[in-house]
């Protein structure tokens, strides 16, 4: 639980765009990515996350490392790394949220699970560049559908 606590964590730095820790030297995936800079500061994190298939480029050959994070890219990303699936008779209630799009099930998954909302009840707005208090409350969704045990202090110690 530990383990994916901190790749919950490590999603938060690099989506927030903050340096991320060094998590792994990189991997044969990133190295299809023509515009990843291996010296660069968010390397490590964009490795790591490839690598562990919690985030694809936006095409085979091009991550966009500099691109901002789309609200159905963040709940993609979380929706990977639950492992879950959503159920055969899973839909959302969002007009904006066509069958076709290719993060149709990752939303499916995370509204049937209460990790998501909309932005009301017919729009969810996937395309829209997520906030940061936005992903605040997704996280801590997540982390109560997961079972993770949250402190009540509002404090919690990463380094244990």
């Amino acid at each position: 639980m530990k383990k994916r606590l901190s790749i919950l964590i490590a999603v938060c730095i690099l989506a927030a765009g903050m340096t991320a820790l060094p998590l792994s030297a990189g991997s044969n995936e990133t190295k299809a990515y023509t515009d990843l800079d291996a010296q660069a500061w968010y390397y490590p994190g964009v490795a790591y996350m490839v690598t562990n298939g919690l985030m694809v480029g936006m095409s085979d050959a091009s991550f966009e490392p500099e691109t901002k994070l789309t609200r159905a890219m963040f709940v993609a990303t979380l929706s990977r790394l639950s492992q879950e699936k959503p159920t055969e008779d899973a839909a959302v209630p969002f007009d904006d949220v066509p069958e076709d799009q290719w993060y149709y099930d990752h939303i499916c998954w995370a509204y049937q699970n209460k990790v998501v909302a909309g932005l009301s009840s017919e729009t969810f707005a996937p395309e829209e560049n997520i906030t940061r208090e936005q992903m605040c409350l997704i996280m801590v969704n997540f982390a109560e559908h997961m079972g993770y045990e949250l402190p009540s202090d509002g404090y919690m110690n990463i380094m244990n």
